[in-house]
């Protein structure tokens, strides 16, 4: 894969995230604009995001978290020893979901989303509609349960639902031609349903973001309108392989 993606946003000062592949399907993210500030979005590795913060030219401020998985902080360790003044942010122990943080004149809202793993967080940029949710959402699918219930997850997935329609969904791994092929096998999808844009960026890497939209027409995780279904859909997912 390429060393890094950007998605731009047209605020005042043009926002940009940064994809960087990492892992067999990782992506680290980082956000930043026209002030060379930037945040760092569960790094797993530090040194693919060290050069590309090198290369841009980068100021990172703070390293956000949104789970204690180690392919989600493998690289927190190095990256505050290469920038030793930067801040870690985590709200892995809040109590509910009223938390939320200003970064470079943006206001980012906290809510807490288990049921994938007990501390998992959630962090939502009202202005420009970017939701980084780790490992709950994926295209297509959800995550899997490792310690947590399915009510929790359930009702996490309430949540990212109940978000503006326009959302920018950047979730950590790519697994979307995986769920798709699990999708296609249950049909649960019909391509036949895709627009051209959707099947280009299906075939895309990266195939994020993604607008909650597109998810609320196409994720049977996220259309499931019980716990039963719900529950039906991810044992199903578990025992699913996706032979490349």
């Amino acid at each position: 894969m390429k060393q890094y993606y950007i998605q731009g946003y047209p605020d005042r000062l043009h926002t940009k995230v940064i994809a960087i592949p990492i892992l067999d399907d990782n992506y680290v993210y980082v956000l930043t604009d026209e002030t060379k500030n930037a945040f760092i979005v569960d790094p797993g590795m530090a040194l693919p995001v060290i050069h590309v913060i090198a290369e841009l030219g980068l100021k990172p401020t703070h390293v956000l978290i949104t789970h204690s998985h180690n392919d989600h902080i493998g690289g927190v360790p190095d990256i505050q020893t290469e920038y030793p003044n930067i801040q870690k942010v985590s709200f892995a122990n809040i109590d509910s979901d009223s938390e939320s943080f200003q970064w470079n004149g943006r206001a980012f809202e906290v809510f807490k989303t288990p049921g994938h793993w007990p501390d998992h967080i959630c962090f939502f940029e009202r202005e420009n509609k970017i939701l980084f949710c780790g490992d709950i959402i994926f295209r297509f699918g959800c995550g899997r349960i490792f310690d947590g219930t399915f009510q929790q997850l359930f009702e996490s997935v309430q949540k990212i639902k109940r978000l503006p329609s326009e959302t920018h969904i950047y979730c950590t791994h790519e697994y979307t031609q995986a769920n798709l092929a699990f999708c296609l096998k249950n049909e649960l999808v019909n391509t036949v349903d895709f627009t051209p844009e959707e099947k280009q960026k299906i075939n895309t890497v990266p195939s994020l973001p993604v607008p909650l939209r597109v998810e609320l027409k196409y994720n049977p995780f996220i259309k499931a309108s019980s716990l039963e279904e719900f529950t039906r859909l991810r044992t199903m997912r578990n025992s699913f392989r996706y032979e490349k």
